[in-house]
């Protein structure tokens, strides 16, 4: 169990430190004060927060922009989560810790751009494309054809793989314009287990 007394070294410390932006070296010694007294904190779990985040494995400070307002020590950090999931941004949480309540609490959530975003994809234009070379009988590497009234999109072919949530996102797109497109042509998709399969009417 981390000693109660950490909140009160953090207090002690801050209380010879200048109000406004901390100085660059003043940083390390007050993230790793606040480490030490993080769980003392009420509210410090929110978000998933751990006292483990405001460092990385090298011991590197995370924090960003720390800045004293007495009471309060307000910082931003970046949260990756959405990164294992596809996603080009990262959360940023800032936080605001009052020295004197003991309470730490997210006071603003925003987002940081990490990845550059994919290009805008026409979903529509690229259906529509695809519905024609379907409607006219035609050999294509987006198309594997079982008899001339049956075929398949291979929608990997259509829209690539890149990040996870985007792929995800156009491809539902693509699927749903297609279908109302070819719908309105005498094709109809069929069941066939996970596989875009369409059948002449």
């Amino acid at each position: 169990m981390i000693p109660r007394d950490g909140l009160e070294e953090l207090r002690n410390r801050l209380a010879s430190t200048i109000p406004g932006k901390l100085p660059d070296h003043e940083v390390a010694d007050i993230v790793g004060t606040l480490q030490q007294c993080w769980y003392d904190l009420a509210g410090s779990d929110s978000g998933g927060m751990e006292a483990r985040k405001l460092t990385d494995r090298r011991g590197e400070v995370r924090a960003e922009d720390l800045c004293w307002d007495p009471p309060i020590l307000k910082f931003s950090i970046e949260r990756h989560g959405g990164l294992v999931l596809g996603s080009t941004r990262a959360e940023l949480q800032t936080w605001a810790i009052d020295v004197t309540t003991g309470r730490a609490e997210i006071v603003a959530l925003g987002r940081r751009q990490l990845k550059p975003m994919d290009a805008r994809l026409d979903v529509k234009a690229l259906a529509r494309e695809t519905a024609a070379m379907v409607v006219n009988g035609y050999e294509s590497s987006r198309l594997k054809w079982t008899n001339p009234n049956r075929v398949r999109i291979l929608i990997s072919e259509v829209i690539p793989t890149t990040n996870q949530q985007t792929t995800t996102g156009r491809r539902r797109r693509f699927v749903d314009a297609l279908e109302q497109v070819l719908g309105s042509k005498g094709w109809q998709r069929i069941p066939v287990g996970t596989l875009l399969v369409f059948e002449r009417l």
